[in-house]
């Protein structure tokens, strides 16, 4: 509620109102937000997962999935890890999140690991392959963020001369578009 000389007598009112109607006013009068979820998966190579939706574009991208109504965001993401990819997943750890305000969406990214081998299903995801962060902006047309490189060095992997440039900045860096959700 915006702050004005009458905000003192709104919040005297709003008081007065029974429970269940103030909470809807509250709800019906917020900003309404989809929440989206990506897996990062790395494979022993330092590689994160990719995968190809069959309805976006661009197609690359992380596996990820809208969190559905009452789920945990990490067991949507393990719930749409199993559907598009065939294999059960644990989330480790949250490694991002990240608005997208026009959209009103935001996008939860957590490192997981996998039980089994993947393979795309065909429907949603039409192919999959691991890639290096370095290749990311010429396979789905954005680099990969500094969050990301991050998550990698934690891991411990070496990386190649353009991460060192964009950590240096000798390389142009710019926030990637990733389409995250569908």
């Amino acid at each position: 509620m915006p702050r004005s000389r009458y905000a003192p007598l709104l919040y005297r009112l709003l008081r007065r109102v029974p429970t269940r109607m103030r909470l809807l006013l509250v709800y019906f009068g917020s900003p309404k937000l989809t929440v989206g979820v990506s897996a990062i998966v790395w494979d022993p190579e330092g590689r994160v997962l990719i995968v190809r939706h069959t309805y976006r574009r661009p197609a690359w991208g992380f596996p990820s999935g809208l969190v559905g109504y009452e789920e945990a965001p990490s067991a949507a993401l393990e719930r749409e890890l199993h559907e598009e990819l065939g294999v059960h997943a644990t989330s480790e750890s949250l490694l991002h999140a990240e608005t997208h305000a026009r959209a009103h969406h935001l996008t939860l990214y957590y490192q997981m690991s996998l039980q089994g081998e993947p393979h795309h299903n065909g429907i949603e995801i039409d192919a999959l392959r691991y890639a290096g962060l370095e290749e990311l902006e010429n396979i789905a047309g954005a680099p990969a963020a500094k969050w990301l490189w991050a998550a990698q060095d934690q891991r411990g992997h070496v990386h190649s001369s353009s991460h060192l440039e964009r950590e240096t900045g000798l390389a142009e860096d710019r926030a990637p578009q990733w389409p995250t959700t569908g």
